[in-house]
C-alpha cells in the first residue's frame, strides 16, 4: 500500500549507514529515545543535514533545553479521567502482556514527542530568524533498548489500512511519511484496532486538531521566553530540505502528542 502520493524519504535505522549509524546512535542516547525520532530519520538523506541539525539540536537534549519546552506542550493536554478496563482489550483480542506491551510502546512515544516537537520548533526558528536557546549544562543521558518497528513490507493489507486510517486523522490529512508509533503498535494488530475505534469519532469532530493547536501553542510560548543566541548559518541545500520536511511535523508532532495521551488510558493496567 502507497501511504502518501508525495513520500517523504527517510533512512531507516536499520539501513543507516556508516555515515548516519553513530549520529541516530547519539539522536538515541540524547533523547533516551527507543527509536530515531521521524523527524530525524527524513532528515538524513539530504547530505549533511542531520549531522548539522543534531549539532544544534544535541546541546539543546544534552542540557535539559527540550524537555522544558517539551513539559510545557504536555502540560497543555486536557486531562484524561478515564481509562478503559482490560477486559475490553482482550475482547478485541489482545491480551494482558499484548496491551503490556502496547502500553510500553506509546509511553515511549509520549517521552520522545514532545521534544520532537520541541526540536522541530528549533530548527524552525533557525531558519527564519537565525536563533536558537541558549544551551545550559550537560545532563547525562543514555539510550533504552531499542524498540522494535514493524516495515510496511511485514504487514497485511488490512494492518496498513488500519495505519493509514489513523496516521490520515481519518482520511482528513495527507501522510508523507507514517508516523512511527503505528509502526510499532503493527506488531500487536489489535491495539491498531482498538486505537482506531478509540481515535475515530475524534479525528471527524476535531477535537484532536483543536487540542493538538493549544499543544502546539504552549511550547512556542515557552520556546519565546528563552534566552537566545545565534545559531550557526544554514547552507543552502539543507535549509530547502528543511524547509520540505518541517511543515509536516509542525501539524503532524502536536497531534501525535495529543492521540499518546489518549492512547495512554486504553492501555494501562486495571487498578488494583
Amino acid at each position: 500500500m502507497n501511504f502518501s502520493p508525495a513520500p517523504l524519504p527517510e533512512i531507516s535505522e536499520q539501513g543507516a549507514g556508516e555515515g548516519i549509524a553513530p549520529l541516530y546512535a547519539a539522536i538515541r542516547a540524547g533523547l533516551a529515545a527507543r527509536t530515531v525520532p521521524l523527524l530525524y530519520r527524513v532528515m538524513a538523506p539530504e547530505p549533511g543535514c542531520l549531522a548539522w541539525a543534531w549539532g544544534i539540536i544535541g546541546p539543546l537534549a544534552a542540557s535539559g533545553v527540550l524537555a522544558t519546552v517539551g513539559a510545557a506542550a504536555s502540560r497543555a493536554l486536557p486531562p484524561i479521567t478515564a481509562a478503559m478496563p482490560r477486559a475490553a482489550c482482550r475482547l478485541a483480542g489482545l491480551d494482558d502482556a499484548g496491551a503490556d506491551r502496547a502500553a510500553a510502546i506509546v509511553a515511549a512515544f509520549n517521552h520522545a514527542n514532545p521534544m520532537n516537537l520541541a526540536a522541530r520548533a528549533v530548527l524552525a526558528r533557525v531558519l527564519a530568524a537565525g536563533t536558537m536557546p541558549r544551551a545550559g549544562e550537560v545532563l547525562p543521558a543514555g539510550a533504552p533498548p531499542p524498540l522494535p518497528v514493524m516495515a510496511a513490507a511485514a504487514l497485511t493489507d488490512d494492518v496498513q489500512a488500519v495505519m493509514q486510517h489513523l496516521a490520515s486523522r481519518g482520511g482528513r490529512h495527507p501522510v508523507p511519511a507514517m508516523p512511527t508509533l503505528w509502526s510499532a503498535l503493527a506488531a500487536h494488530p489489535a491495539s491498531l484496532a482498538i486505537a482506531a475505534a478509540s481515535l475515530t469519532a475524534d479525528f471527524a469532530n476535531g477535537t484532536i486538531d483543536s487540542d493538538a493547536m493549544r499543544v502546539a501553542e504552549a511550547a512556542s510560548a515557552v520556546l519565546d521566553t528563552l534566552p537566545m543566541v545565534a545559531a550557526p548559518g544554514v547552507p543552502t541545500a539543507i535549509a530547502d530540505h528543511l524547509g520540505r520536511v518541517l511543515p509536516f511535523f509542525a501539524a503532524t508532532v502536536p497531534v501525535m502528542i495529543v492521540i499518546g495521551a489518549r492512547l495512554s488510558s486504553l492501555f494501562m493496567k486495571d487498578p488494583a
